[in-house]
């Protein structure tokens, strides 16, 4: 009786877990295709339902499948809003011809109960793409001629364009430059009294008695170009002795002191490019001769202005 009693036990426990893998029902799968081109891709997928909690299932996928490449394995995840597993693949298929995709097995486990499931095999049609079933003839057309344009006489153009543009632009520059009105010699003193007042610093320096004269007669000479300049409104700094006298005369300046003002630049020139070393009664005489000229000049401008 005890024996008949454990063997019935036995009986029931095997009934109960048998019970329990068919309340979990059949592996289900999804396709979006069954039918593909050569490198087409299927996406695959597996679904097992679990009613109950502590459920857990694996999905026994290979990693390669006559005849089928798997590109992609998805994770094993729950699907929303049921008590269910899923995984999801993606393969193709280089080789033409019907193949049926394998069947998978599914284990589910509680604890230490353990129940394999089974997917069901799919056919798979894997094919070329079809040929050209008009029957239409169609003529065989000569090869064409690439037309390549040229560009160059637009480039030659262009560049005479830049060249003429470049060319207009520097003579407005050059010009303009040109006309560039001569800078105006600032000063708070006049023309007339800064000149007076620099000879006047020159006559009581000491230049003469260290025997520089060079550089006496060097500030003579800028001191008389300076204030021509400042009286004409025209930068004659660079300019030779003769082209100020001639300045003189144009403007009717110095009248009746050319001679001597020519006579005292003389003196600077000399002493600037011949290397003459004049007598300190000579220099002294240079800068008296300036002074005259500059005053005879403020003279005869001051007779035309009233």
């Amino acid at each position: 009786m005890r024996k008949f009693n454990l063997h019935t036990f036995f009986i029931v426990c095997w009934l109960s877990l048998f019970a329990y893998v068919a309340s979990a029902q059949t592996v289900e799968v999804s396709m979006n295709r069954n039918e593909i081109l050569i490198g087409q891709q299927i996406s695959y997928g597996l679904k097992v339902k679990l009613p109950g909690t502590g459920l857990k299932a694996n999905f026994s996928i290979p990693d390669s499948i006559p005849h089928f490449d798997i590109i992609r394995k998805g994770e094993i995840a729950g699907v929303k809003g049921e008590s269910a597993l899923e995984q999801v693949i993606v393969f193709t298929s280089f080789d033409s011809g019907q193949w049926y995709f394998p069947s998978f097995p599914v284990l589910i486990t509680d604890g230490a109960r353990k129940a394999t499931l089974f997917s069901d095999s799919i056919l798979i049609k894997v094919g070329y793409s079809p040929a050209d079933s008009s029957g239409q003839l169609r003529d065989i057309k000569a090869v064409m001629d690439v037309y390549i344009p040229d560009y160059t006489l637009y480039y030659i153009l262009g560049a005479i364009l830049l060249a003429l543009l470049i060319a207009y632009l520097l003579y407005r520059y050059l010009k303009k430059r040109k006309n560039k009105p001569a800078p105006i010699f600032k000063s708070d003193l006049s023309a007339y009294n800064e000149a007076m007042q620099e000879l006047q610093k020159l006559e009581q320096g000491s230049l003469l008695n260290s025997h520089r004269e060079k550089e006496y007669h060097t500030q003579l000479a800028d001191i008389f170009k300076r204030y021509v300049s400042r009286h004409t409104q025209k930068n004659l700094l660079n300019k030779t002795t003769g082209d100020i006298l001639i300045e003189l005369q144009q403007k009717n300046l110095g009248t009746g002191s050319i001679s001597e003002i020519a006579e005292g630049l003389r003196y600077t020139d000399a002493v600037k490019f011949a290397k003459f070393i004049p007598l300190h009664s000579e220099s002294n005489q240079a800068l008296a001769l300036i002074r005259k000229g500059i005053d005879n000049i403020e003279k005869n401008s001051s007779i035309k202005t009233t």
